[in-house]
């Protein structure tokens, strides 16, 4: 039989390595085309729970990331207008031992550069950067496509995982549409020393206030500290006009003139897949971030993806139509938690009272243990 041709995956990114190294490990070759001429440093953090920690380490990437990852021992939660502490859940060793994986912050850039590190590593994985993709065509046993250079690709099976901007989408499904209100979110990752208390610690803080929430958490080893506001009325220069402590105010101020962009919930897109195009990560499922679980989804996806490729190597459509269902409903509840956890989070009195009440009486372990579902996943035998 002939050698089949490298996996095509477009973007080099979370999910998009993550795929490569998993079908590399399966056997098959893969080809990233990324169209950054290098990787990029800019960025800021995100939360790896432990389902997405188990990914790393089946990948090989998790002790790479070891000496630059955060490992919080807790998530605090308060109420931003008073910066009174409403509860506390333990992660660190518990849930460690609950889960079989750890709970660990990382900078973006550092978790892409693990991975890139564990790609470059592989014989079977090639990166080309400076390749952009402009045409998609689909006929028979073989995808191919193009960049704006004029330059063509091609295999018996793409991987779109370019992110919610996706150029892919196109050849699997109609555009995604915006589906509800734009919010308003600036990132920003400062030295341990300058963030002050309380938020230098070694926790994930949530800090929940009307129509807005901040969340932070250590990176780099945990020398420096990582932190999302989330408003719809957010400024490069200034928090809303909200009822927010000072505390908040001055880690807002700390973070100097932090990026600003928009996001707003997109409507569910209907199909992933389609013959042998396969979309990832954002590019099949954009998740609001209330949940830190969209680049944690990419690194399921991608397990799971390698998986069904590697049960069906000769029938790709029938494979990628079996990861798509192995998927669908994970996801789909991923999205739900998520929508309802930014309702929660930005509820104005007299809801908030209420929401404030629950957590201060719950018992903390009983709050992240709520979260078994999502935590405790394994990828389908």
């Amino acid at each position: 039989m002939a050698k089949a041709p490298p996996v095509l995956i477009v973007g080099a990114g979370i999910g998009g390595l993550a795929a490569a190294i998993a079908i590399a490990a399966k056997g098959r070759e893969a080809l990233l085309l990324e169209r950054q001429h290098e990787f990029s440093t800019a960025g800021a953090g995100i939360q790896i729970g432990p389902n997405g920690m188990r990914v790393l380490q089946r990948l090989g990437a998790a002790e790479t990331l070891r000496p630059l990852a955060g490992m919080p021992d807790r998530i605090e939660i308060y109420q931003a207008a008073s910066a009174r502490r409403l509860a506390s859940m333990p992660l660190g060793a518990r849930i460690a031992e609950r889960h079989g994986a750890p709970y660990w912050t990382a900078h973006r850039a550092d978790l892409q550069t693990a991975l890139a590190t564990t790609a470059r590593a592989s014989p079977r994985i090639e990166i080309e950067h400076g390749f952009e993709v402009a045409a998609v065509h689909q006929s028979g046993g073989t995808v191919t496509v193009m960049d704006r250079d004029g330059r063509l690709r091609k295999s018996d099976l793409l991987i779109g995982a370019d992110g919610i901007g996706s150029v892919l989408r196109a050849a699997v499904t109609a555009p995604a549409e915006p589906s509800g209100l734009i919010t308003r979110v600036a990132r920003a990752v400062i030295p341990r020393e300058r963030a002050g208390a309380p938020f230098d610690g070694g926790a994930v803080g949530l800090w929940l206030g009307a129509d807005t929430h901040l969340v932070h958490y250590p990176v780099r080893g945990g020398d420096e500290i990582a932190f999302t506001f989330v408003s719809d009325q957010l400024t490069r220069a200034s928090l809303p006009a909200v009822d927010l402590s000072p505390a908040v105010h001055a880690a807002f101020a700390q973070t100097g003139n932090a990026n600003v962009w928009e996001i707003a919930p997109i409507a569910q897109i209907d199909r992933w897949t389609r013959g042998r195009i396969a979309l990832i990560g954002d590019a099949a499922h954009p998740i609001m971030p209330y949940l830190a679980q969209g680049g944690v989804m990419a690194l399921e996806d991608a397990l799971v993806l390698a998986d069904c490729i590697a049960l069906l190597p000769e029938d790709i459509a029938s494979a990628l139509a079996r990861f798509e269902a192995q998927r669908r409903a994970r996801v789909d509840r991923v999205r739900r938690a998520s929508a309802l956890n930014g309702r929660l989070y930005h509820l104005g009195l007299p809801f908030a009272s209420m929401r404030d009440a629950v957590l201060r009486s719950m018992p903390a372990a009983r709050l992240i243990d709520g979260y078994d579902w999502l935590y405790g996943w394994r990828p389908p035998e």
